[in-house]
């Protein structure tokens, strides 16, 4: 259409330039582009770019762990927001200048030292769900700040060294950017129960983990958690409460494994039919008394 014409006009000799601004005007258009920001991806990025590793916003590179090299463009909506790569297109722009990379060495050497305490305890990191949106808030606020003070005439010293007496520091109110424990729990809690897609804690069944992976992978061929429950027709107790991640009585254990299949399969049906939906294996248990 006329966007693409107009970038191609715009950049007349860089075909991949024009790829990645159409996807990430689609990005735009559909609002995945805002979706999400990693901090641990930003912060990597920062530093390829301070080491000069990364020139231009369609360079493309891999981050450690990575296979398949993604230009800063690429990552938005799966990496990056918005804002991020705007943040990032800035540095770019004045990374050549003078001092560029000795200030900002040390304002994220800064950064580095003071987020630990930011980000919170490093067991919940995959749980949190306010952390980057936390470490994103801090590294953006101190950045303001330090290059407000460099443009003042003032060092990278003054303005990062946490010494008694110096009212250039400009961590002041850093400890306003520290968790609350209490805080944190709530959210993990609250994030958890908005993720319907998230199997209840109490129940880690690996042998609905396992047919829900084959069910996504053969589709409709008629395999559900309930008929691979039922062929198990010599499970032991343990076995049993192995793949419900719980306890079982022996009434529980020996109503199931003595059940027909076709019984079981009958009984799921008629469940489903009066609910008016599919059943997984653990609500299935639950309805006929093995709770």
């Amino acid at each position: 259409g006329t966007y693409t014409k107009t970038l191609k006009r715009l950049f007349p000799n860089n075909q991949p330039a024009v790829e990645q601004l159409v996807d990430f005007n689609l990005k735009l258009g559909n609002g995945t582009a805002n979706r999400i920001s990693k901090f641990d991806s930003n912060d990597d990025i920062i530093k390829l770019i301070i080491n000069d590793n990364v020139n231009t916003v369609y360079d493309k590179f891999t981050l450690i762990g990575e296979t398949e090299p993604k230009s800063i463009m690429d990552r938005v909506g799966t990496q990056l927001n918005v804002s991020d790569a705007k943040y990032l297109n800035n540095l770019l722009g004045i990374s050549g200048d003078k001092d560029f990379k000795e200030n900002h060495t040390k304002f994220f050497k800064f950064i580095d030292t003071f987020g630990l305490e930011v980000a919170g305890s490093s067991a919940l990191k995959s749980l949190d769900p306010e952390r980057d949106k936390r470490l994103n808030n801090f590294k953006y606020t101190m950045y303001a700040r330090y290059i407000g003070g460099l443009k003042q005439g003032l060092t990278s010293d003054q303005l990062l060294k946490a010494t008694k007496g110096n009212k250039n520091f400009i961590g002041y109110d850093f400890h306003t950017f520290i968790p609350n424990m209490n805080d944190v729990f709530k959210s993990i809690n609250e994030s958890i129960k908005n993720q319907s897609t998230v199997p209840s804690a109490t129940v880690p069944s690996a042998i609905e983990a396992a047919t829900n992976a084959a069910s996504s992978v053969i589709g409709t061929t008629g395999l559900s958690a309930i008929d691979t429950f039922a062929e198990k027709k010599k499970t032991t107790k343990a076995e049993m409460e192995k793949e419900l991640g719980r306890r079982i009585t022996i009434s529980d254990w020996n109503k199931q494994k003595e059940l027909p299949k076709e019984e079981v399969l009958s009984m799921r049906q008629k469940k489903e039919k009066e609910l008016g939906r599919k059943l997984t294996i653990q609500e299935f248990l639950q309805l006929t008394g093995s709770k």
